[in-house]
């Protein structure tokens, strides 16, 4: 008789052979594609659901989980200044292990749950392990703890040892597992080959602008997201040169020494199981830079062609899992220099979770938001720091432009809007609204995955929509902007503040138990779905879709009631205002930080 085998990996080698198990895979996610389930001949298996899709329990987790940060936090802080022979402050090791830290939990008490919840609802029989080797799995630097974090192998490194808590050992299978194997997993790179000649060029470009001595700077500028262009004009018009690219990696040989981080880890008041786990696991994967290779950093920091004592930083990508740049950042605002942080993305002020919303205002002095204001005083309602200015003819246009969500690994931050959900329920939902739209506008459908996305067959969960679909990704966003008729938004993402800023017809639809907006938002998205612009029903959705293209777009769109509802959107998020350069010039001249 078959017994039932749980599986957290995506790493068919830990699977069971299907003439001797029936698979439970711990949630949808654990599976690359549907389709795999049939060519390995599997007749029954069972997929657990992902157990963050009740918006309840994770509402209770995210709150222990900003608790159990914050306490670790602290204690880190102090225990690395006493290592370090050091006294810098919680807002200094906050913005240099905060995002490691964050995500590192999140990864952990995500995987925890999912087990949690398979165990639970399923009797398990059997599992496989991989052999892995310990000491594959400790990462170098904060950027490198990402890049494995977006590895299968690394994923299943960890998930292994949160199984151990709910599966008896001798229901253990072990598995050989080379280490080439392994090395090779680990070193899994996504970037394809257009995107390494972009890097090069850019880097040469970027070169050009480090020849003059930058350590005298007043102002340290740096990854603003204001665009190439800007950020020259922005440099020049402070008598500086620009400051476009600060390596996240650094050659250097790892040290490792376990006794000093079981000393760390084990001093922690741990109290239950997930935590004792957690910090076993943190022992082995917290990047050395952070403990044994922290000389390395502070060495290396003091050759770096940077401001030693600007009075202003500015930056909106500069404090996320690039270490040097943190580490800059963090020493600066140690030694009074002035942090001023924008905002990078659409889903702020309007997502019910957003864990690097609240990062970004704990640490920074003044944070320029895209319209909204809340009670916070840091805030300063800016606008959009780079407009597209696309110019569109508006009765040439025919394409569909349907913006997708990407299979997210689990090393992403706390986010509901995207993050905190299973692809495949994803997909399926998508399926529903594709599948009622009539042949008029399917024909003209074209569908776009986000930067670096895996493989359209990969993101297609059940196979449905690439035999169907035409998928484009080579053209830049602008020009699929410019070249859309309509453009519908299936996540809360920048995008949405893109198209809407610059009055391209557009559709949103979320799902509504799913990507939850904030009580403060929610009058704003009444208005967009009073105005058949927001939509939480994928049938409904599609429905209208059918109606505007046969009924002409620009009809709707340019409706008194429509533009009305457009302009309030943009108002509080995506506001366009003139003269970005000369108010941030002005901003940072007067100082007004």
């Amino acid at each position: 008789m078959k017994k039932k085998y749980l599986v957290n990996s995506i790493i068919e080698e830990s699977w069971p052979d299907a003439k001797k198990g029936i698979p439970i895979f711990s949630n949808p996610d654990s599976i690359r594609n549907f389709t795999i389930l049939k060519k390995k001949n599997y007749k029954s298996f069972i997929i657990n659901d992902y157990v963050w899709h009740d918006r309840k329990k994770l509402q209770k987790d995210y709150k222990y989980l900003c608790k159990l940060y914050e306490d670790t936090l602290i204690f880190l802080a102090h225990k690395l200044n006493l290592i370090h022979k050091k006294k810098y402050s919680l807002n200094f090791w906050r913005i240099l292990i905060g995002p490691w830290l964050a995500n590192f939990i999140k990864k952990n008490l995500e995987s925890w749950r999912l087990t949690e919840s398979a165990v639970k609802e399923n009797k398990v029989e059997k599992t496989i392990f991989l052999k892995l080797t310990d000491r594959l799995y400790t990462p170098y630097c904060d950027y490198q703890s990402l890049k494995y974090l977006e590895t299968d192998i690394f994923q299943t490194y960890i998930d292994q040892e949160i199984v151990k808590n709910f599966v008896d050992k001798k229901k253990i299978i072990f598995k050989n597992f080379s280490i080439k194997k392994e090395k090779i997993a680990l070193s899994k790179n996504s970037i394809n080959v257009k995107q390494k000649i972009s890097s090069i060029i850019k880097k040469k470009i970027f070169s050009l602008f480090s020849l003059d001595n930058k350590k005298k700077y007043k102002y340290f500028i740096y990854s603003t997201y204001l665009g190439f262009f800007n950020e020259l004009k922005l440099s020049l018009m402070l008598r500086q040169l620009p400051i476009f690219s600060i390596n996240p990696e650094f050659k250097s040989k790892i040290k490792f020494n376990l006794s000093l981080r079981k000393n760390i880890f084990n001093s922690i008041l741990k109290k239950n199981s997930f935590e004792k786990t957690l910090f076993k696991l943190s022992s082995r994967l917290m990047p050395s830079i952070f403990i044994e290779n922290f000389p390395d950093l502070e060495n290396y920091s003091k050759t770096l062609n940077l401001p030693k004592k600007p009075k202003i930083i500015f930056t909106s990508n500069g404090a996320w899992f690039n270490t040097i740049s943190m580490y800059q950042i963090a020493k600066l605002k140690e030694n009074g220099s002035k942090l001023l942080y924008g905002q990078h993305g659409g889903t702020y002020a309007t997502s019910k979770i957003l864990w690097n919303e609240k990062h970004e205002l704990k640490i920074t002095d003044k944070f320029l938001s895209w319209g909204w204001k809340n009670n916070n005083d840091k805030i300063i309602r800016f606008g959009l720091l780079n407009h597209l200015n696309i110019k569109r003819n508006k009765s040439k246009n025919k394409k569909f432009l349907i913006m997708l969500g990407k299979r997210l690994h689990k090393g992403s931050l706390p986010d509901s809007s995207s993050v905190l959900q299973s692809h495949s329920a994803y997909c399926n939902w998508v399926y529903i609204y594709l599948a009622n739209l009539n042949f008029r506008v399917k024909k003209n459908a074209i569908l776009r995955l986000p930067k670096n996305s895996e493989s359209p067959e990969i993101e297609d969960y059940t196979g449905k929509v690439t035999k169907k679909y035409i998928f484009d990704n080579n053209s830049s966003i602008r020009k699929a902007y410019k070249n859309s008729s309509l453009v519908l938004h299936t996540i809360n993402s920048t995008s949405i503040c893109e198209t809407l800023s610059e009055n391209i017809p557009s559709i949103i639809l979320f799902r509504k138990k799913i990507d939850i907006i904030r009580p403060e938002a929610k009058h704003i998205f009444k208005i967009l779905r009073d105005n058949n612009i927001f939509f939480d029903d994928a049938e409904k959705a599609a429905q209208f879709t059918n109606l505007v293209y046969k009924n002409g777009v620009n009809n709707w769109w340019f409706k008194k009631k429509t533009q009305k509802a457009v302009k309030i959107y943009c108002n509080y998020f995506a506001l366009k205002k003139p003269d970005i350069i000369m108010r941030l010039y002005n901003l940072l001249k007067k100082q007004k930080i």
